[in-house]
């Protein structure tokens, strides 16, 4: 709503300088910042409904005034600037949908749907940011599913694919709306779990153990405290509690 009033307020700006300029000046561009700044924040057919405000407004304004043209051609003109208004309008809303999916594609992993490293990345950047001024942890925890190898070698890569987005759909569903999960490669996987320590991450875990959907996997946890290591470390604290948890279950050491 307070984008429409603001592109309200815009078109009566406009209009006030189209009454002053008249026929020797056209102010179409100011009109179409309206209807772009709705179709940034707005869908279909808001920013329709301003461009034909724009329109009826210049139309009506230009009816009239010194040096205008005869009712029918000032009809043609309004009828020609609500076609281009409501063009710009919908170029605009294809363009911001584009720039959408570039986005989602840079940041999220083909295959599973999850976040990708790179989606991660800023994800925990902004969970350590927040964090840092609630003098709250943040915890990240490292899985790898068991077998995926074996999957691909007997079964086929198909098998190892539905696997992965298997253990994907799990880990989605088991993990709180307020966790970033990823998948960060082959078959490795990260959640950040904001505002929680070690507990948080092994009550992931056991809903993820109890859930009869769940492949196989190994984990490692690294929790972060208040003013902690940088996002990297923290990463690499994960990825080493990892292999140190596969390394004793190697060794029987570890249920």
């Amino acid at each position: 709503m307070a984008v429409v009033l603001v592109s309200l307020a815009m078109v009566a700006a406009v209009a006030m300088v189209d009454r002053v300029t008249g026929p020797d000046l056209s102010v179409t561009a100011g009109y179409m910042l309206a209807v772009l700044l709705v179709t940034a924040v707005l869908r279909q057919p808001v920013p329709d409904l301003v461009a034909l405000l724009c329109a009826v407004v210049g139309t009506t304004l230009s009816l009239g005034q010194d040096g205008a043209g005869g009712l029918g051609t000032e009809i043609a003109s309004g009828i020609s600037r609500l076609i281009v208004l409501v063009v710009a309008s919908h170029l605009g809303g294809l363009l911001l949908v584009l720039v959408d999916s570039l986005e989602r594609a840079a940041t999220t992993d083909p295959m599973t749907g999850l976040l990708n490293r790179r989606g991660l990345n800023a994800m925990l950047d902004v969970a350590i940011a927040q964090a840092d001024r609630a003098g709250t942890q943040v915890t990240l925890v490292a899985f790898d599913l068991d077998g995926l190898k074996r999957v691909n070698d007997e079964e086929g890569h198909h098998a190892g694919d539905a696997l992965l987005r298997r253990f994907a759909d799990v880990l989605h569903r088991e993990a709180r709306a307020a966790d970033h999960v990823a998948r960060v490669g082959g078959d490795e996987f990260v959640v950040v779990l904001p505002n929680v320590g070690e507990d948080g991450a092994d009550a992931l875990r056991d809903r993820l153990v109890a859930n009869p959907e769940t492949p196989p996997f190994g984990f490692g946890i690294a929790t972060r405290d208040p003013a902690g290591p940088d996002a990297a470390t923290l990463f690499q604290e994960a990825d080493l509690a990892l292999v140190t948890a596969k390394q004793r279950r190697r060794d029987g050491t570890d249920r």
